[in-house]
């Protein structure tokens, strides 16, 4: 990265941080938003249907059901929805900061 000296590389470097955590966070929310809330869940690769209960085997012995699954998948669809907003605005705050601080830059070296 460029010079991180001053005040202006500080705000710079704040700024790239916001922006590459807005990124993630727009993705995530994005796959979360996009997902299918009605997309049959599956167990171990087969097909559930309205009153299965899937084991799943290994260390965590958890299960769940055909309508658990279900839920949790509307779920997930309403919490990636409701965090677009959050993380549109922490990308576009990062954006706007680091422009900012490289037109601070900019200007401080002209001005020389």
């Amino acid at each position: 990265m460029a010079n991180s000296s001053g005040p202006l590389g500080v705000i710079r470097q704040a700024g790239i941080a916001a922006l590459i955590a807005g990124v993630l966070w727009l993705a995530i929310a994005l796959f979360a938003a996009n997902a299918d809330p009605a997309a049959t869940p599956e167990c171990d690769g087969m097909r559930m249907v309205p009153g299965d209960k899937c084991i799943v085997s290994g260390g965590s012995g958890d299960s769940y059901t055909y309508e658990s699954k279900l839920s949790d998948q509307r779920e997930g669809k309403a919490r990636g929805e409701q965090q677009l907003p959050y993380a549109v605005a922490l990308t576009g705050v990062g954006a706007v900061v680091y422009t900012g601080a490289l037109a601070g830059k900019l200007r401080t070296l002209v001005s020389r």
